[in-house]
């Protein structure tokens, strides 16, 4: 009887430890700002490059010819 007491009690304060820690950590990109660019091609030259400059891939699609890349960055 005890240990389950004990049990549920340690499956509750486990249940508000982790719902407490999701709601108290900031999110990643809460108020950033973002500016986007699309390659139409992209070399790997070219992506590096990009990357360099801080672009991030956000998307890869394409068409019936023609393959486009999404960037991201931080404004």
């Amino acid at each position: 009887m005890r240990s389950m007491k004990l049990l549920v009690i340690g499956a509750i304060l486990m249940v508000a430890i982790v719902s407490w820690g999701n709601q108290a950590a900031p999110k990643a990109n809460e108020g950033k700002r973002w500016e986007y660019k699309i390659a139409y091609t992209a070399s790997e030259d070219e992506l590096n490059r990009l990357g360099a400059q801080g672009w991030e891939l956000a998307a890869a699609y394409s068409t019936a010819s023609t393959p486009y890349c999404v960037f991201k960055r931080v404004k």
